[in-house]
């Protein structure tokens, strides 16, 4: 993307809305959709963890998935 079309671009950020799971597995299974849902429409795909276990979970999912990520 030339720069003047970076500057020029509107922010394509989208807040998932809140979603609820009756038990964990179905809570992870309905996290790793959304991400690819999203990831299906645009490039980058920023989460914030809230707790430190969803974050090492989360870190083992991506990888088990062969999902690239970095951490901030």
């Amino acid at each position: 993307m030339p720069l003047a079309d970076w500057f020029s671009a509107r922010p394509r950020f989208h807040q998932l809305e809140d979603a609820f799971a009756l038990d964990r597995r179905r809570l992870e299974a309905g996290l790793l959709q959304a991400i690819e849902l999203q990831r299906q429409k645009c490039d980058e795909v920023w989460l914030v963890a809230h707790f430190f276990d969803t974050f090492v979970w989360l870190q083992d999912a991506l990888g088990a998935a062969d999902i690239l990520y970095e951490i901030a």
